[in-house]
């Protein structure tokens, strides 16, 4: 009880809430399974010792809470969001609604016996148990059928394994895949390709900083769109992974058919087996620099409900890179962006990006831009498993760009030499590098893992001397013949 209404608290605290995130700032909820988990052993014990217990105060508190959630979720299934409540929904609740009143009705008659019904008994009560037990179950598993999941499984299964065919691209050089449609999916960890669509409850915050800054949700997935092209660009990705999905019935659609899906730039490369991969005409590769800068803006654009697959980007017709985002992530391509501070310190050896050119996003000068970018790329860059080395050679003195988070955990060495990495674009990484070929090196180590390590070594060695001592007094108490429990 006491467990509970430190969750309840919890709850309904928005920074308690995140403690179970690592305090990241998106809202998460799958961590109500643990007071879930606590209320099924309660209810455990509660059958355990129910011959012996007085439900009245009980059995009307649930009555009353199923009753309000009872036409709270009728209201809102039924008549708040008819649009998106589909048949299978609404039986879903319905059933749901039953198994819970059928319930009540069942723990009345356990402390109320009806002589017609006497399978509802004590006696019984294991049997009776499992049977609440199963019904949720089945009543999940009609609802499966309801969403023709006959269908959808085998889907699903190719969708991730490809039907056991890999997706076979060029390992030459960097880069990063994407899947812009359902991207919920970690489609390139099975062919080990890095990639930005990742589908994962953990994302760092200076990832989701920077994406929400350019209009693209970040939650437990990176909502990305067709118009995330600009993006996918700034970010090296060289190859976009669409996946044919079957119509109904199996009927399948020619990849030639299918142009609709790739995103402005990407042109159709190969197919292997149902995944149709679509090549960036204009690929940058890592570690680039800027002649421009802009001041870096901290407030990300707003989100609107999309209730069929949830968040997406507010689309403005306008094409301001001030409201639009699809238009703002051009910008990523033309200036570095930095905060007032960095300015100050990197003022003298960029220049503010001029009006004119920050109004000029269309496709022609964006596509200039990216050709730009790629010109000032570094000549080497090779990863590792404590992050990675560059090689560049510099005009000018200027800073580095590099599309990796900015975290506590990095290092950065340009020359061997341990250098400042600063955090541009709303949570991305840069370093200064002076003019001429010079090395650039990334190494990452995991913040609190030396000291995590030493108190799990202390606590290892503290187990050990407790369980030596506690088999020494029990070995001696077993001479003594006393009991040892």
């Amino acid at each position: 009880s006491v467990l509970l209404t430190v969750c309840a608290v919890i709850a309904c605290v928005p920074v308690f809430n995140s403690i179970f995130s690592a305090f990241n700032n998106s809202y998460y909820a799958r961590w109500y399974f643990m007071p879930l988990l606590i209320m099924i052993m309660m209810t455990g014990m509660y059958i355990d010792d129910i011959e012996t217990t007085d439900e009245k105060t009980e059995f009307r508190i649930c009555a009353v809470i199923t009753g309000f959630w009872t036409l709270y979720g009728i209201y809102s299934v039924y008549f708040e969001k008819p649009a998106i409540a589909d048949t299978s929904i609404k039986n879903y609740w319905l059933r749901s609604v039953i198994i819970v009143v059928f319930g009540l009705v069942v723990i009345y008659l356990l402390r109320h016996p009806e002589p017609r019904l006497r399978a509802i008994s004590i006696k019984n009560i294991k049997q009776i148990t499992s049977l609440f037990c199963l019904l949720p179950f089945l009543s999940f598993s009609f609802s499966l059928f309801e969403y023709e999941y006959d269908e959808y499984i085998p889907n699903e299964v190719s969708e991730i394994w490809n039907d056991f065919e890999p997706v076979e691209l060029k390992r030459d050089e960097f880069y990063r895949t994407s899947s812009v449609v359902l991207s919920r999916v970690n489609k390139s960890l099975m062919w080990d390709y890095p990639t930005i669509s990742a589908f994962s409850p953990m994302i760092t915050d200076s990832t989701c900083s920077f994406f929400e800054s350019v209009g693209i949700p970040c939650a437990q997935n990176v909502i990305l769109t067709r118009d995330a092209h600009a993006v996918c660009r700034f970010l090296s990705v060289k190859y976009d992974l669409y996946f044919n999905r079957p119509m109904i019935g199996g009927e399948q659609i020619e990849p030639e058919y299918l142009k609709k899906f790739s995103m402005l730039g990407f042109n159709q490369k190969d197919v292997f087996n149902r995944y149709i991969v679509y090549e960036n005409n204009t690929f940058i590769p890592m570690g680039y620099t800027f002649d421009y800068y802009m001041r870096n803006e901290e407030e990300p654009y707003g989100f609107e409900n999309e209730e069929s697959r949830g968040n997406t980007m507010v689309q403005d017709t306008s094409k301001d890179p001030e409201t639009d985002p699809k238009e703002k992530q051009k910008l990523l391509l033309k200036a570095i962006w930095l905060t007032d501070e960095q300015i100050e310190k990197y003022g003298n050896i960029l220049t503010e990006l001029p009006e004119d050119l920050r109004n000029d996003t269309s496709d022609e000068t964006y596509f200039q831009d990216c050709k730009d970018r790629a010109a000032t790329a570094c000549y080497e860059f090779i990863t590792n498993n404590r992050g990675f080395t560059a090689k560049t050679d510099l005009p000018k003195e200027n800073l580095v760009f590099f599309s990796v988070p900015y975290d506590k955990g990095f290092t950065a060495y340009v020359d061997g030499q341990e250098t400042e990495i600063e955090r541009v674009f709303n949570g991305l990484s840069a370093v200064y590098v002076p003019q001429g070929d010079h090395s650039i090196e990334f190494v990452y180590e995991t913040p609190g893992l030396k000291a995590g390590a030493v108190v799990s070594v202390i606590s290892a060695v503290v187990l050990f001397i407790y369980t030596a001592i506690d088999l020494i007094y029990k070995h001696k108490d077993r001479r003594q013949g006393k009991k040892v429990s």
